[in-house]
């Protein structure tokens, strides 16, 4: 799991936000080291002046409660 969040501080720190962290996005390989998937929602804040706050995108279940209202993308 260390990994894991290890792998979010350094998305963060180059502006990436990954928007759908969730178990069925971290594999472990045969060594038992977890990696981070699927980053088809990822979002570069570096590229991006803003991000637009009338649109929400990730995984229903795993948002905050207030966001379940929120237009899809």
């Amino acid at each position: 799991m260390l990994r894991v969040l290890e792998a979010v501080a350094h998305l963060h720190a180059n502006s990436i936000l990954h928007c759908d962290i969730k178990p069925e996005n971290i594999l472990v390989d045969d060594n038992g080291r977890a990696l981070l998937t699927d980053f088809d929602i990822s979002v570069d804040r570096g590229a991006q002046a803003t991000i637009a706050t009338s649109c929400v995108a990730g995984t229903l279940g795993l948002l905050p409660a207030p966001l379940h209202t929120a237009s899809a993308c």
